[in-house]
């Protein structure tokens, strides 16, 4: 692993101009389409439709995955399937196959009397934001310069008229909602968070591990490091859906192959491993929507160090091990402090109306509990 690919995530590298044809694994050669893949979605039309959208509708870069070393998963399995492992040039490479589409698109738009009567004819076709931004690159506003070559044959290359679904989930939403909606359904849904990885059937064998009766009402095994601070948690009702007290740790140890792409290819705009794996930390997920919940996330916005990640209905915490203890007493301080603030008052006493900003007030409240001199 370079130190490339260490410090600087995949969609923040520089972008080099594509190779004049696209490579023999190039998912947009015809040939490829449907071909097996030990990862599954590589070549499916869900996944060339996914992929597609995010450059056609959204105006973005498409890089070649042979130059996508320490962001891309390789193993054995996939090499003995004939897949090469790709070089790591510290750099994203344009794909070629994906820039002969783009051509494609934009001498069908350059036909049309219109770019209303293309998109007519071509509805799977660029958007307006897609033609914009390869229009920047032609101009040399934006950089690198859209370079397209006159040696492709277009009829090895696929046509995304023939293999996108108009309905289909993953043409009609952007890649951000679908995954924020499957982290919703997950949320709302236990029994569908049982995950069968390798990391996660073997994940006792790197860290100690304890059962936990969640606020769910769910049996779970837990890392025995971060046991005192969710049995806090599941007293205060705060329902928490996923932890590690080191997922680097369980990875490096269990799927070390796994690492780079975890740490690179994550998408800033989800909740994702990249951020909690760099910083070799620990993390938990929990809900967001009750009372104790909404005051505990509060609560650690004022802490040092604990990073928040909102994401819908839940939450990802990032915090180092050694603030497992201070998390521990403010998890059983916000049941206390719950508790005191739902107590039924004396009849004969009025209960005084709680301002719109109380959330942060109470949240100020409980940190300057903790923390004896900070102002309340």
């Amino acid at each position: 692993m370079t130190d490339a690919c260490s410090n600087v995530p995949f969609a923040e590298r520089n972008l080099q101009q594509s190779a004049s044809q696209p490579c023999q694994e190039c998912p947009w050669r015809t040939v490829n389409r449907g071909r097996s893949h030990p990862d599954q979605a590589p070549y499916t039309d869900d996944w060339l439709t996914m992929k597609w959208r995010r450059v056609s509708q959204e105006g973005t870069a498409f890089a070649c995955h042979l130059f996508d070393g320490g962001a891309l998963h390789h193993s054995g399995e996939i090499e003995a399937a004939g897949f090469k492992k790709a070089a790591d040039i510290g750099e994203r490479k344009e794909c070629a196959g994906m820039v002969a589409m783009v051509r494609r698109e934009l001498e069908a738009i350059f036909a049309n009397p219109s770019f209303e009567a293309y998109q007519q004819s071509r509805p799977y076709g660029l958007s307006k934001a897609g033609l914009d931004y390869f229009l920047a690159r032609i101009r040399g506003d934006v950089q690198p310069p859209l370079r397209t070559s006159d040696y492709t044959d277009m009829a090895e290359i696929l046509d995304m008229h023939d293999v996108v679904k108009g309905n289909s989930l993953t043409w009609t939403y952007d890649a951000t909602f679908l995954n924020n909606l499957n982290g919703l359904i997950l949320t709302l849904e236990p029994k569908l968070r049982e995950c069968g990885c390798e990391v996660c059937a073997e994940h006792h064998t790197v860290h100690d591990m304890i059962p936990l009766h969640t606020a769910e009402g769910l049996d779970v095994d837990v890392d025995a490091e971060l046991h005192p601070l969710l049995l806090a948690l599941a007293a205060a009702g705060i329902r928490t859906t996923a932890s590690c007290i080191d997922i680097h740790e369980a990875i490096e140890a269990i799927s070390p192959d796994m690492i780079d792409p975890l740490m690179n290819l994550a998408d800033p705009d989800t909740i994702n491993y990249g951020p909690v794996m760099r910083r070799r930390a620990a993390f938990i997920e929990l809900r967001n929507d009750a009372q104790p919940e909404a005051l505990f996330i509060a609560a650690l916005e004022l802490f040092e160090g604990v990073e928040v990640t909102p994401a819908n209905s839940r939450v990802q915490m990032i915090f180092d091990r050694d603030q497992v203890p201070t998390l521990t007493e403010l998890a059983g301080l916000t049941a206390k402090f719950v508790a005191d603030q739902n107590r039924p008052k004396p009849k004969r006493a009025l209960r005084k109306p709680v301002p719109a900003t109380s959330k942060q007030d109470l949240a100020r409240k409980l940190v300057a509990i903790r923390k004896p001199g900070t102002d309340a």
